[in-house]
């Protein structure tokens, strides 16, 4: 298992991270990679705000628009217009993150999603991502329990990656708080993949 350490929420994830070289990032940059964050809660409005800062910081390499997928319309109306998230995030919003509660326009096609769904409701999107999603797609869970499947428990890991078959697939964990995220103050994750292809 291939594991990376995140530090401060000004530092973007692994998966959000350019090769190093000029070989390497010019052919980066060629395609440049969608994103798309699925999941409206403070897990998810924190996962937004870091990949839109992600994105911003590594231009070449991910397209400057990150999807977000927010299930209550009123909801998509307040992150647009008014850059905020009141019920669940204490500051301003990303202006390069873009709201929409289509989960099927905010995942078509999309090479990075950061699925951040409470598991009770993944059910109804499972169908929807492994028909929208790229090929390609890095799938990063940040689901926190876990399946039990004839009386097995299952990783969510592994929930995805048979029900989206062909996507790389990501777990994000750690001990961080959305609300430090929110404010700016140190957290910690840790990104973990199988096999040494899984993470670019």
């Amino acid at each position: 298992l291939k594991v990376a350490a995140l530090g401060a929420r000004s530092s973007a994830p692994p998966f959000l991270h350019t090769p190093r070289g000029a070989a390497a990032q010019r052919a980066y940059s060629a395609m440049a990679r969608s994103v798309c964050v699925v999941g409206g809660g403070s897990f998810g409005t924190a996962m937004a705000c870091t990949a839109a800062e992600g994105a911003k910081l590594h231009p070449d390499g991910f397209a400057q628009q990150v999807r977000w997928f927010v299930r209550r319309e009123e909801l998509c109306q307040e992150i647009n217009a008014q850059r905020t998230n009141k019920q669940y995030w204490p500051g301003t919003l990303p202006d390069n993150v873009l709201a929409n509660s289509g989960l099927e326009e905010v995942t078509k096609g999309a090479q990075v999603c950061i699925v951040a769904l409470p598991s009770a409701f993944l059910g109804d999107a499972m169908e929807t991502l492994s028909k929208c999603l790229a090929p390609d797609c890095i799938v990063v869970s940040t689901v926190k329990s876990l399946r039990v499947e004839d009386a097995k428990i299952v990783p969510y890991t592994r929930f995805f990656a048979s029900t989206l078959p062909g996507r790389k697939v990501a777990a994000l964990m750690g001990p961080n708080l959305y609300k430090e995220m929110a404010t700016g103050d140190f957290s910690e994750a840790t990104v973990g993949v199988a096999g040494a292809r899984g993470a670019p």
